[in-house]
């Protein structure tokens, strides 16, 4: 009876880590929808090319919304901006981004029955 127990044990634990990745993967999904409300989580992910070394964007700028509308992004090297605008443009999630020279600004835009689909 001990040997079958000892046996699932490795089984039960690759079950429980295979669960948790698939959760933490529905979660990623979730907090990248479009809800029509700024959140961090929708860019931070994306992919910037910084330097010749692909970095995801929270890796590279603070990411902020200072209210519901927009989402701001302050690199730590402004010599950034292009490469997280480009980032940006690339990324497939239909934002624009604004650059003044010292942050980017997106304003997240209205949400319609074209952009619910």
């Amino acid at each position: 009876m001990v040997q079958t127990i000892d046996h699932t044990k490795p089984i039960l634990t690759d079950t429980e880590n295979k669960m948790q990745k698939s959760v933490e993967a529905v979660r990623q999904e979730m907090h990248s929808l479009h809800t029509g409300r700024a959140s961090v989580a929708l860019v931070e992910g994306i992919k910037v090319d910084y330097y010749n070394t692909i970095t995801p964007l929270k890796g590279v700028a603070s990411i902020s919304t200072p209210d519901s509308k927009t989402i701001v992004i302050q690199p730590w090297d402004t010599s950034a901006l292009s490469a997280i605008e480009k980032g940006i443009s690339i990324s497939g999630l239909g934002l624009v981004a604004n650059n003044d020279g010292r942050v980017i600004r997106i304003q997240m835009p209205v949400l319609t029955q074209e952009r619910r689909v």
